[in-house]
């Protein structure tokens, strides 16, 4: 590797800390000439402008970073979530060795423009996909539901890290430290989402599949056969003509009293 020239190395130095302090817009190049001992017009010989500068120590700071995870550490659990958990922990301790490049990244993520930051989460895409599989390897993926991938699980799990960042970072950006005090108790905090994914929203009995469901569900009772039917009719029918033989009886007979009746007064 080529040794770093050791006056870009002090423009590297000064630019985190006027960057991480100050956030990008009120960063003066002025500043940071003046912090590294060099003319302003060395600082833009080594990078053509301020986001340029910004950038190389966004690299500088990740690849810092990266290389601090995976020194000497311990080998990830093959859980998926449980290696998550342990990522996590691991980039807070990296977090906490390295204050100022951690409210460096703070910074990065809530104070760019719009242009910078497009620059930002495409350098962070490309280290996502180059590091992701490393850190996959050898995940134990026999726990998830049939039907479910892998990749579909990360997948997942990529859009919630992301919406929890989209909400963390500012609230950490916004405190005086840039959230490094805070750090340990927002990583739980955030965490919690990731558990409640893993072990599921739903009580047991509302996860059951739906033809266990519906099977639970008492039967509607079976309409009665033709047979059946045909036997009720019949046996309607021949009440009904009964009725009517008694009834014609009847009026017969009250016809004929009436008649005898009719004649005594007469």
């Amino acid at each position: 590797m080529t040794p770093l020239d050791p006056a870009r190395a002090r423009i590297l130095d000064a630019a985190l800390a006027e960057f991480a302090t100050h956030g990008f817009r009120v960063a003066s190049t002025n500043a940071i000439a003046g912090a590294a001992g060099v003319a302003k017009g060395l600082v833009f010989h080594h990078f053509r402008s301020k986001e340029d500068l910004f950038l190389a120590v966004f690299d500088a700071v990740l690849a810092r970073m990266i290389d601090d995870l995976y020194a000497g550490a311990e080998p990830l659990p093959a859980d998926l979530f449980e290696r998550l958990h342990a990522w996590a922990l691991r980039k807070l301790r990296a977090a906490q060795r390295d204050p100022l490049g951690y409210r460096f990244i703070a910074v990065a993520l809530t104070d760019a423009p719009e242009g910078l930051r497009a620059r930002i989460d495409a350098r962070l895409a490309a280290l996502r996909a180059e590091h992701w599989p490393r850190m996959l390897a050898g995940v134990d993926a026999s726990r998830l539901r049939k039907g479910v991938t892998l990749a579909q699980a990360i997948e997942t799990l990529t859009y919630l890290g992301d919406g929890i960042e989209r909400n963390v970072v500012p609230r950490l950006a916004a405190l005086p430290d840039r959230g490094a005090s805070q750090f340990a108790a927002i990583a739980r905090e955030a965490w919690a989402h990731f558990v409640r994914l893993r072990d599921g929203l739903y009580e047991p009995d509302f996860t059951a599949p739906r033809k266990r469901r519906a099977a639970a569900r008492p039967s509607p009772p079976s309409p009665p056969s033709p047979r059946i039917l045909r036997s009720r009719d019949e046996r309607t029918s021949s009440v009904a003509r009964a009725g009517g033989t008694k009834r014609t009886s009847s009026t017969r007979a009250s016809s004929g009293a009436s008649m005898r009746t009719t004649s005594m007064r007469k």
